[in-house]
């Protein structure tokens, strides 16, 4: 299930915005000291995995026991033969985070919590996530050259390129390390799904060095010669960072359908209980099938459930979606965080083509419970700024946009009426 967290006013903008925010996301651009995974959390997508070299991490070198203290809830830990960490998220796990606990026998050492981010929006994936897990498809007995590093978010940190290599090999074909890509071959005559992953090392601004690890899904050839449609079941956690915010699912991106096409219309046999739902069918991302709308009633935090039904030839298959509403963290407190953005007249951005500067402020604040208000409470410039619906901040530039400099501040309000400010940077160069 493909999830966007976005305002609804108008689908076409949203999907204009997550793609640009994939491209020249201020998210990426936002924090000069920002570096990958200098925690310990971790982004995938529904069903990859997410390896963790625990030896990386300056107070566990010199350990030689792990323990995992705490399971996650949404998935599955374990250790690998190669030593490291393994997550393997639940098939309905499509969205939200999962905790789990380490312990080591290094004396002194705290029991870590690590954190697993689990998305298909990309526009929702810091700069500071690292390595990023890969899926690619090659036709049976055809090499295929992989950028593994391409969708990757290193923010500052130094990759030495020369290190990436391959943690474990691939069970129905081989690799081999060219440059900064991975050639993998599948076996002669294989036709299905093979994984492997690979590990590069990046020096951190404060001198650290660390390997972080990635899985790389290839599906070769035909991997449906004997598959069975099937729907999954979805679990999905949901809060409102806008009061406006509405849950957007592509129900049937993670559901087994084989051959199938996508493009027959679904119903919702059971509505959720508390909160609306309806079906679109978009204009863009169409391959994706229709999506599903969900908005929780004003307030209500719990869990809420709703069925939808695929019908061809008389044949009918159901799944359900469940969402947990999730409240404020009472431990949580709303911090806007200074952004910062490098636009470039003589390459500009797709937005910049139109004449703006397109900032999702919200992207990388702290928020703890859903936004009521956005507004500019500081403009010395005085130039043209415009709050959007889903908070984001459209800057007009001058007809004429010359190099320089442009500061100003936001001012955010959530529903308890917790307040906090953050200045924003737009850096116009040549």
């Amino acid at each position: 299930m493909l999830y966007l967290y976005k305002n609804t006013r108008l689908l076409t903008s949203i999907l204009l915005t997550a793609s640009i925010l994939a491209c020249d996301r201020i998210g990426q651009e936002v924090s000069p000291g920002d570096e990958p995974n200098t925690g310990v959390e971790f982004y995938t997508m529904p069903t990859q995995q997410v390896a963790i070299d625990l030896k990386s991490y300056v107070d566990l070198t010199s350990a030689t026991t792990f323990k995992i203290s705490k399971a996650p809830q949404q998935g599955e830990a374990s250790f690998s033969k190669e030593g490291v960490l393994i997550y393997t998220p639940n098939v309905d796990f499509v969205d939200g985070s999962d905790q789990f606990l380490i312990s080591s026998d290094k004396a002194g050492a705290p029991v870590r919590p690590f954190t697993i981010n689990v998305t298909t929006d990309t526009s929702r994936i810091p700069c500071y996530a690292g390595t990023i897990a890969d899926v690619v498809r090659t036709a049976a007995n055809t090499a295929v050259t992989i950028e593994v590093l391409k969708n990757d978010r290193f923010c500052t940190a130094t990759v030495n390129t020369s290190s990436l290599g391959v943690l474990r090999a691939p069970k129905n074909g081989t690799v081999a390390i060219e440059g900064d890509k991975v050639v993998y071959k599948p076996n002669e005559n294989f036709n299905g799904y093979d994984d492997f992953f690979y590990k590069i090392t990046v020096t951190l601004k404060d001198g650290q060095v660390r390997t972080l690890l990635a899985p790389v899904k290839v599906v070769v050839g035909d991997p449906f010669k004997d598959c069975q449609l099937k729907l999954n079941d979805d679990q999905i956690s949901f809060r409102q960072r806008l009061l406006s915010d509405s849950l957007i699912m592509f129900p049937l991106l993670n559901d087994q359908l084989c051959k199938a096409s996508r493009q027959v219309p679904l119903t919702i046999t059971q509505k959720p209980a508390n909160g609306t739902a309806y079906l679109l069918t978009p204009t863009r991302w169409s391959e994706f099938g229709q999506l599903i709308v969900y908005k929780p009633n004003p307030g209500y935090n719990g869990d809420d459930e709703l069925t939808y039904q695929r019908c061809e030839n008389g044949e009918c298959l159901q799944a359900v979606v469940r969402i947990k509403v999730k409240s404020a963290d009472p431990n949580c407190k709303l911090t806007a965080v200074n952004d910062e953005r490098t636009i470039s007249l003589s390459r500009p951005a797709l937005d910049v083509k139109r004449g703006v500067v397109l900032l999702s402020v919200l992207l990388n604040d702290r928020i703890c419970a859903g936004i009521k208000d956005v507004r500019i409470n500081n403009n010395p410039g005085s130039v043209k700024l415009d709050v959007l619906r889903d908070g984001s901040i459209l800057y007009t530039l001058d007809q004429n946009p010359k190099p320089g400099e442009t500061k100003f501040s936001y001012e955010v309000t959530d529903v308890l009426n917790n307040k906090s400010s953050a200045e924003v940077k737009v850096v116009i160069k040549e």
